[in-house]
């Protein structure tokens, strides 16, 4: 779900060290894995079930059987824009069998060999780990080896959550040609209208399309295939927007400019918008999309449980993730703790997440100031929360009243301590990716 500046195409690193970080999802975890055939009992499993161990004795790498043609292969269970996979190599003997080898991604489990390739085929280096980092949308990777062993001793792929999945609902302005509006979100991307694979509206004063993503998410990344076959300068002036208006979508916030059509088919909108409803409209003119992809964040926070280490002023922990914003304490949005010398406050997540950012909503009527020093947290541990990662440096307060905090930690729970002072938190948002 997120992070798109640079798209990186066909490039080939190795890694001196197997603690590189990125700021993309995990996808393989506890996923289904298969290959072409088994030998020493190298299972397909070994290669995502988090076991980094590069010694075959560890029962920790795959292992195929030498054939024509030897793959592996992991279902991410939908599809993911792909952004980079690291590989294991076995490392107590036998590396330079994965020379040669080749990373697809790609929607195509039966015929996974005609999928994209990732980067360029693996040269086996001095490390034991080797990355390829790629664009490339899919729900299956793949690692193809031919006429030799394939071992691998763990396989992670990263990347980014596709929000705009089949079986959401799309609405349009008007119908024309029969481009109904689902069209948009079918996962066809081929951008020749006589494909039954883009909408169509009439020409009407205002024409639109929008997509409901079913939640509230933090949009990063608005993706449009327009027609190619003719007419693609219809779409010059088309205005994207995100919020969470869905009968109102014109006044929901604009992400990036007005639509300038250039000789790609591929326009890419880049923002920073919270929002359930994505919409492209377009004044006087035939409104066509071809495929809409929308990539982002979850807010993770709403609806779940919150603790605190004690109760002052009738200020319960809830009143962070209630979706209140409001900082002025009177308003009943604010939790407060008694001053002890261990202060903090925690929401459950539910189960763990890659969490990325924690906004917190400080006071803002009086005592702002008291939220010096805090400091946030993410981790698997609830009861013993103070030994869980920090996120990022501990809060100095400022002329806003809104505090970022940005981090790229896993956990289940996320935590705001303070030392012997009153802790007051009026919202929190954590946004960040399901594992």
């Amino acid at each position: 779900m997120l992070i798109f500046v640079a798209i990186i195409l066909g490039t080939f690193s190795v890694s001196s060290a197997c603690t590189n970080a990125t700021p993309y999802e995990l996808l393989t975890k506890g996923l289904k894995a298969t290959q072409s055939s088994l030998g020493w009992k190298g299972i397909p499993f070994r290669a995502i079930d988090g076991n980094f161990a590069t010694d075959y004795g560890e029962q920790s790498c795959t292992h195929t059987l030498k054939q024509p043609e030897n793959w592996w292969m992991v279902d991410l269970g939908k599809s993911y824009r792909v952004k980079e996979v690291k590989i294991y190599n076995r490392a107590d003997c036998c590396k330079d069998r994965l020379n040669g080898a080749t990373v697809r991604v790609g929607d195509n489990a039966n015929g996974m060999l005609t999928n994209a390739v990732c980067g360029e085929p693996i040269k086996v280096g001095t490390s034991s780990v080797i990355i390829r980092k790629c664009t490339l949308e899919g729900q299956y990777v793949s690692v193809s080896l031919k006429n030799q062993y394939l071992t691998l001793c763990e396989v992670e792929v990263f990347g980014e959550e596709l929000l705009t999945i089949k079986g959401l609902k799309a609405t349009q302005s008007s119908l024309g040609w029969e481009g109904i509006p689902v069209r948009a979100i079918d996962g066809n991307f081929d951008t020749n209208y006589g494909e039954k694979s883009c909408t169509h509206t009439m020409k009407q004063p205002e024409n639109w399309w929008m997509v409901d993503l079913g939640k509230s998410y933090r949009v990063k990344e608005v993706k449009i295939y327009n027609r190619a076959d003719c007419c693609k300068d219809r779409l010059n002036g088309a205005t994207v927007r995100v919020g969470d208006n869905a009968k109102g979508m014109l006044t929901n916030a604009v992400c990036g400019e007005p639509i300038t059509v250039g000789t790609s088919s591929v326009i890419i909108q880049k923002c920073t918008l919270k929002g359930q409803y994505v919409s492209v409209s377009l004044k006087n003119q035939y409104l066509t999309l071809c495929e809409v992809e929308v990539f982002g964040e979850e807010l993770l926070t709403k609806g779940l449980k919150a603790t605190q280490s004690s109760l002052g002023w009738k200020g319960i922990p809830v009143r962070a993730i209630d979706g209140n914003f409001d900082t002025n304490y009177g308003e009943k949005s604010c939790t407060h703790t008694m001053k002890q010398p261990e202060n903090w406050w925690m929401v459950d997540l539910g189960k763990s997440y890659r969490v990325k950012e924690v906004k917190i909503y400080n006071r803002a009527d009086c005592c702002k100031d008291r939220l010096n020093g805090a400091t946030v947290r993410v981790g698997d541990n609830a009861m013993g929360m103070m030994t869980n990662a920090v996120c990022g440096e501990p809060i100095k307060v400022g002329t806003s009243s809104v505090i970022d905090r940005k981090c790229t930690l896993k956990g289940q729970y996320v935590s705001v301590s303070l030392k012997n002072q009153y802790l007051t938190l009026c919202e929190v948002e954590v946004w960040g990716e399901g594992l």
